[in-house]
C-alpha cells in the first residue's frame, strides 16, 4: 500500500521539478534534457522504467529516443506503428492513460515484453505536446513499486511531459534553422556559380548601345547569356534559359558551359 508523502518530502520533489524546468534553459542537447525528464519521472514516481517515445508524423510511427532499463536488452530502439499499443492510443487521442494492470487493456500491445522478458503491470503514459497541441511523442512510465499510479502521480507526469514537449519543440525549431542555413549557404554558392556565366562587360559595337541583365526567378538558376566575339568586328548574342529554378539548373549550366565536353561559352 501506498503511503503518502510528508510536506518535506513533497518540497524535495517540487525542488526536483524546478531543477528539470531549470536544465531546460541550460542546455540545448534534446536527450540530455530528455535523460534528465525521464531520470526525474522514474525517481518522482518511484517506477521501474521511463520511455520517452517520439512521433514521426510522416511515417506515422512513435520510435523510443530515451528509455530506461533496455541497455541489456535484445531490442536497442522501440518502434512501432501510431495504430498499435497504449502509447499509440495516447498520441493519437491525446488522453492519459493509467492502468493497474496493462494486460487487462485490449489496447495493450505485449510484444516488447515478449522480446525483452520484462513484464509490464501498471503503466502510465501522457502525451508530449507542442505549445499548438501537435503531438510529437510519449511519455511511458512502467511499474509503480508500490500501489498503483494516482491522480497527483499524473499530474507529476503531466508536467514532465510539458517540459519534454518543450524541448522537443525547440530542437525541431533549432534543426530548422539549421537546415535553413544550410540551403541559404548552397543558394549563395549557386548564386556566385550563375553569377559567373554572365559576360563581365558589354562589347563595344560602333553605333550599338549594347547592354545585357539576367534576374532569376528563384534564389538562383541557370538561365545565361554571353556576347561572343567573330570575325571582322562582329559579335553573337548567345541566350540560354535552363529548365527550372535554382541550384540544380546553375549546376547544369556550369557543367554544359565548362564541364568536360563543354565549349566554355563564357569570355
Amino acid at each position: 500500500m501506498r503511503h503518502n508523502k510528508s510536506l518535506p518530502e513533497r518540497v524535495v520533489d517540487l525542488e526536483r521539478l524546478l531543477g528539470v524546468a531549470r536544465r531546460l534553459g541550460a542546455t540545448v542537447d534534446l536527450d540530455t534534457m530528455l535523460a534528465a525528464i525521464v531520470d526525474a519521472a522514474t525517481s518522482l514516481l518511484d517506477c521501474e522504467r521511463a520511455t520517452v517515445f517520439l512521433y514521426d508524423a510522416a511515417a506515422d510511427e512513435l520510435c523510443s529516443r530515451i528509455a530506461t532499463g533496455i541497455a541489456d536488452s535484445p531490442i536497442s530502439v522501440i518502434r512501432f506503428p501510431a495504430t498499435r499499443g497504449i502509447a499509440g492510443d495516447v498520441v493519437k487521442t491525446g488522453a492519459t492513460v493509467n492502468l493497474l494492470d496493462a494486460y487487462a487493456d485490449p489496447r495493450f500491445n505485449p510484444d516488447f515484453d515478449r522480446a525483452s522478458g520484462f513484464r509490464t503491470r501498471s503503466m502510465l503514459a501522457v502525451r508530449l505536446a507542442e505549445h499548438d497541441d501537435t503531438p510529437v511523442g510519449v511519455l511511458q512510465l512502467l511499474n509503480k513499486r508500490c500501489g498503483a499510479f494516482d491522480g497527483r502521480d499524473e499530474e507529476i507526469a503531466g508536467f514532465l511531459g510539458s517540459q519534454a514537449g518543450v524541448a522537443i519543440q525547440r530542437q525541431r525549431l533549432l534543426d530548422h534553422v539549421a537546415e535553413k542555413r544550410r540551403i541559404e549557404r548552397d543558394l549563395s554558392i549557386a548564386r556566385s556559380i550563375q553569377q559567373g556565366l554572365l559576360p563581365r562587360e558589354e562589347p563595344q559595337v560602333p553605333g550599338f548601345d549594347i547592354a545585357g541583365w539576367s534576374g532569376p526567378a528563384d534564389e538562383t538558376g541557370g538561365d545565361f547569356f554571353d556576347f561572343l566575339p567573330l570575325s571582322a568586328g562582329r559579335f553573337a548574342l548567345a541566350i540560354a534559359d535552363a529548365t527550372g529554378h535554382g541550384i540544380g539548373p546553375a549546376l547544369v549550366s556550369v557543367e554544359v558551359t565548362h564541364g568536360p565536353g563543354g565549349g566554355g561559352v563564357s569570355t
